[in-house]
C-alpha cells in the first residue's frame, strides 16, 4: 500500500518547493525510511513538514543556524528530548540527501550530538555555524 497520496496532497496544499517535495518523496519511498514502525514514520512526516513550512526555503539553501533557529521554538513547550528527537530526524534526511546527491554537504556535518544532561542543548557544533 502506498501512502503518499495523501503527503503529496498535504505538501502541495501547503505549498512546499517543488524541490523539496520531490526530496521529501524520495525520502519517504526510501528503504531506510520504510524500515521504521509507521508510529515512527508518521512522527518524522510531521516533523519533515513543519520543518519545510517554517523554513520556507529550498533544502540546498538551508544553513545550520536555519535549523537550530527553528528548533529554538521547541525549548519552550516540549521536553529536551522532544527537540533532540526533531534534530536526529532532520540529522538523518541531510545525511540522505548527500548520500543521494541532493545537495553537496549537510549543515549538520560539524554539529556533533553530545546528550548532556537536561538543561543543556544535546548538541554542539565543533566548528562555526554556517
Amino acid at each position: 500500500m502506498n501512502d503518499l497520496t495523501p503527503l503529496e496532497a498535504n505538501l502541495s496544499e501547503k505549498r512546499i518547493s517543488p524541490k523539496n517535495h520531490l526530496i521529501v518523496k524520495s525520502y519517504f519511498e526510501s528503504t531506510e525510511f520504510k524500515n521504521h514502525k509507521e508510529t515512527y514514520q508518521e512522527i518524522v512526516k510531521n516533523v519533515i513538514l513543519d520543518f519545510f513550512m517554517t523554513l520556507s526555503k529550498d533544502l540546498d539553501m538551508i544553513t545550520s543556524s536555519d535549523i537550530f533557529h527553528w528548533l529554538s521554538h521547541f525549548y519552550e513547550e516540549n521536553s529536551y528530548q522532544g527537540v533532540d528527537g526533531r534534530f536526529l530526524i532532520i540529522m538523518d534526511l541531510f545525511d540522505f540527501c548527500v548520500e543521494r546527491n541532493y545537495i553537496k554537504a549537510s549543515p549538520l556535518a560539524n554539529i556533533i550530538t553530545i546528550g548532556l544532561a537536561k538543561g543543556y542543548p544535546f548538541f554542539k557544533p565543533i566548528r562555526g555555524l554556517k
